[in-house]
């Protein structure tokens, strides 16, 4: 899967190391196209140190392009437009009263330790969220339910109305995704927090 976070990576100044973990297209102005770069590192600099790479308390601007590079979010902004455009869900439907929301997701998509993305890995992902309770949490702080009907359909039952909930979900900081897997065999009594300090398992293009 693969979407706008790789228009990200140019804004990156500190060292870090990811991963390529999805083909890059590169381009030449002289002789023919090069080959895609496949498996390879890319080595990124900032100017201070990120906190911890774990979406679900990284609240800084420090490192944020890591977060986006190796996880992704449900739905995300058009690049330098406040359109919201379809990631991991493909649509959505917000009912008359504002109270629920139907996310479809996107079938064939799998994580970097290759469990198949569905809508139990999303409603394990926002109630992590929830469990972990640091300063992203507040997004989701009025959800009231969340349903998984089928694999492919997420429903978020809120308790009252949020007009910024789909800024949430498509912010920087919003809710990711993170491998199901990953979370239940590294959950400790932390909620996998433990594991996240030096550990990533995302949808994105990047492993960490």
């Amino acid at each position: 899967m693969r979407t706008g976070s790789m228009r990200r990576v140019c804004s990156l100044l500190a060292a870090v190391g990811l991963v390529l973990s999805a083909c890059s297209s590169t381009s030449s102005t002289t002789g023919a196209p090069s080959t895609p770069s496949v498996n390879g590192t890319l080595n990124l600099a900032y100017l201070a140190d990120m906190s911890v790479p774990d979406p679900d308390v990284f609240y800084d601007i420090e490192g944020n392009t890591v977060i986006l590079s190796v996880y992704q979010g449900l739905v995300d902004y058009k690049p330098d437009s406040t359109t919201i455009e379809p990631v991991l869900a493909t649509s959505w439907d917000i009912s008359p009263d504002g109270l629920t929301y139907t996310f479809h997701l996107r079938n064939g998509v799998t994580f970097q330790d290759e469990t198949p993305f569905n809508s139990a890995a999303v409603k394990a992902s926002f109630q992590r969220r929830t469990n972990v309770n640091s300063a992203p949490a507040y997004m989701l702080a009025q959800v009231a339910d969340m349903q998984t009907p089928d694999p492919m359909t997420f429903v978020v039952k809120l308790k009252s109305v949020v007009t910024p909930f789909m800024d949430y979900v498509a912010s920087s900081w919003g809710p990711k995704i993170i491998s199901p897997k990953a979370l239940g065999d590294n959950a400790g009594n932390d909620h996998a927090q433990t594991w996240a300090k030096t550990n990533a398992d995302g949808t994105g293009p990047y492993k960490l």
